[in-house]
């Protein structure tokens, strides 16, 4: 009984696993892939939209169409053959947020098949530049100018009211990038605005209340680095790249070279010593001649 039992479940398995197998050889190992240059633009903006049609079957697809409902037909295409792939391009102005859906149409084995690509947002950004002022020293006020939308901005440039522009404080700053500018000023009120230019050419400006200062000595005055520092650019609240060297770290390096060269030096003393000292000769002990 149980020897039938075995058989029956084997028989099951083995009708299975070729009715699986004709349903996998009855569909077309076809695929359709797309890809944006950007999915977050400016209003008026290109972004461009790759479309690959890539046939891993064993037999030729022909008559293909790629569609999408942003622009409706995208390419024909006669024929691709088994393990090719084919790649078409859609270069798309974006005036407000929209969604590609794309589709192919096909023919393959004498029937008309269709496949499609998941759903891709395509969102218009609105550039967003902040400044933030602050007088961490007396006298000094530091400035931080961050691009918070999600596209890059570029020229970025701060200036002030009174004293006029500072000039570019950074030519590109990327999505969450921010730049710190420091300047030392006399006493009194303040108003300092940014600028930057948009990747549709649009200049933004951002303002930031003003700020007062407090006089300081002339002493102060020379402990307190000017404007003319290069600027810091900061990438998620870390420093990367400065203007000034690591004083202290050089410092530490040269005084541990200069305990090794030391050591060196001693070893090699020693050992020259050690080879020019003349061998101790052995004692004899000469005994008498009774014993």
């Amino acid at each position: 009984m149980k020897k039938i039992s075995l058989v029956a479940v084997c028989a099951c398995l083995v009708i299975l696993c070729v009715f699986h197998q004709y349903a996998l050889a009855d569909e077309p190992d076809i695929y359709l892939l797309r890809e944006a240059s950007d999915t977050w633009v400016t209003e008026g903006s290109f972004t461009t939209l790759c479309y690959t049609f890539r046939n891993m079957s064993d037999t030729a697809a022909t008559q293909v169409t790629i569609t999408d409902i942003l622009a409706g037909e995208v390419a024909q295409i006669d024929r691709v053959n088994s393990g090719e792939s084919v790649t078409v391009s859609l270069r798309l102005r974006v005036n407000e947020d929209c969604v590609s859906d794309s589709d192919a149409f096909f023919t393959w084995r004498g029937e008309v098949r269709q496949i499609n690509c998941q759903p891709l947002d395509i969102n218009v950004d609105s550039p967003s530049l902040s400044l933030r002022l602050s007088e961490e020293e007396r006298g000094q006020v530091t400035a931080l100018i961050q691009n918070e939308g999600h596209s890059p901005l570029y020229d970025v440039s701060l200036s002030e009211k009174t004293l006029g522009a500072y000039g570019c404080v950074s030519n590109c700053l990327e999505p969450g990038e921010s730049v710190i500018v420091r300047k030392v000023l006399d006493q009194g009120d303040w108003s300092f605005s940014a600028s930057a230019v948009t990747a549709s050419g649009e200049r933004i400006i951002q303002e930031a209340d003003s700020i007062s200062t407090v006089a300081i000595s002339a002493e102060e005055t020379l402990q307190i680095s000017n404007m003319q520092i290069n600027p810091v650019i900061m990438v998620s609240g870390e420093q990367t790249s400065s203007g000034e060297p690591d004083v202290t770290f050089s410092h530490i390096m040269t005084v541990v070279s200069l305990l090794l060269l030391f050591v060196v030096s001693v070893y090699i003393v020693k050992t020259i010593r050690d080879r020019h000292k003349p061998a101790r000769m052995p004692k004899i002990e000469v005994g008498s001649a009774d014993s």
